[in-house]
């Protein structure tokens, strides 16, 4: 591992702007477990109202707007393991074609049917930070 002071170097040499604000060697970095249910069963109005991505996580990705950042990205998951998540024109608004700005903010205030994929009232919270095992446990569900 290295310490802070050869990390900031290492970053200095790249011309990387590196800088801390906390002792950061103190705290205790966490993270929190998004299962994905890849059967695609869970109910979308219920996992809207209970999640917190879900218009505090808005993302525009190439021209669509997502009311969250687990949609446009969760192909990464579905390529690496070889599962099928069917993202649809629904689970996003394009900026380009939208009528107004009332429609975009409606479409942000209701589930999309990607929504049955998360199971938001199984995220966990508090995990120890380490490194992925690339292992498909570390994002699903236990079936």
């Amino acid at each position: 591992m290295m310490n802070r002071l050869h990390k900031k170097n290492y970053m200095v040499s790249l011309n990387v702007e590196f800088n801390f604000y906390q002792n950061t060697a103190a705290l205790v970095k966490t993270s929190y477990h998004i299962p994905f249910d890849v059967t695609g069963t869970q109910n979308t109005a219920l996992n809207f109202l209970q999640c917190f991505h879900a218009n505090n996580c808005i993302e525009l990705y190439h021209g669509r707007i997502y009311t969250c950042t687990i949609i446009p990205h969760s192909k990464h998951f579905a390529k690496y393991f070889d599962i099928k998540l069917h993202e649809c024109e629904f689970d996003s608004i394009d900026i380009h074609t939208a009528k107004n700005l009332q429609e975009i903010l409606g479409f942000l205030a209701r589930p999309v049917p990607f929504c049955r994929y998360c199971n938001v009232l199984g995220r966990t919270f508090g995990h120890p930070w380490k490194q992925s095992k690339k292992e498909i446990e570390e994002w699903t569900i236990k079936q």
